[in-house]
C-alpha cells in the first residue's frame, strides 16, 4: 500500500522518549497494577518495593513518586488497558531528561508537579490530593504555551 498523505515535518518527539544522551538512570520494575502503567507517567514503589511500581494515586503520593515510565515498543495494549499491562517489566527514568503529557503551559525552569486526575504534569500550586510535588525532584527543562508535550529534567 502506497503512503499518500505524509507531513511535511516530523513530530518533536512523543511521550515517554529520552530527551537527549546525557547522563540518565533507568530502571527496572514489575507493573503491579491490574490495568496496567501509561507511558511517561509517574509511578511510586509498589506493595513489593524492591520489585514492583504503581501509579500515585492518592494525597501525598506526589512525594513517593521515583520516576517516570519510558516508552518501548511492544504489542499494542487489550482495548481499556493501559500501555504496560500488569506484571510487565517497566523501564523507569528514575534520573535523566525525558518526555512527558503536560496539562497546560509551562516554562524551562518551573517546578514540575504532578496533577492526580489524569497523571499530567503541570507548574500549578500544590494543591493536597489535587496537585502534588515530586518527591523526585523534577523540573521543566522545555516549556510549551499550552496542554502537550516538554521535557522534565529528574534528579
Amino acid at each position: 500500500m502506497a503512503i499518500t498523505n505524509y507531513a511535511l515535518t516530523m513530530e518533536k518527539s512523543f511521550a515517554g522518549a529520552l530527551y537527549d544522551l546525557s547522563s540518565h538512570t533507568v530502571d527496572s520494575f514489575a507493573v503491579e497494577e491490574a490495568d496496567g502503567i501509561g507511558v511517561a507517567a509517574a509511578v511510586i514503589r509498589g506493595t513489593d518495593a524492591e520489585h514492583q511500581v504503581k501509579s500515585p494515586s492518592a494525597s501525598g503520593d506526589g512525594a513517593k513518586v521515583i520516576g517516570v515510565t519510558l516508552h518501548t515498543h511492544i504489542e499494542p495494549p487489550e482495548a481499556g488497558k493501559k500501555y504496560y499491562p500488569q506484571n510487565y517489566t517497566v523501564p523507569v527514568v528514575t534520573k535523566g531528561r525525558v518526555w512527558v503529557t503536560t496539562g497546560g503551559a509551562v516554562n524551562a525552569g518551573d517546578e514540575a508537579h504532578l496533577k492526580l486526575a489524569d497523571g499530567t504534569f503541570v507548574k500549578d500550586a500544590v494543591v493536597a490530593g489535587t496537585v502534588e510535588a515530586l518527591g523526585c525532584g523534577a523540573k521543566f527543562i522545555t516549556s510549551c504555551d499550552k496542554a502537550g508535550l516538554a521535557v522534565i529534567e529528574i534528579g
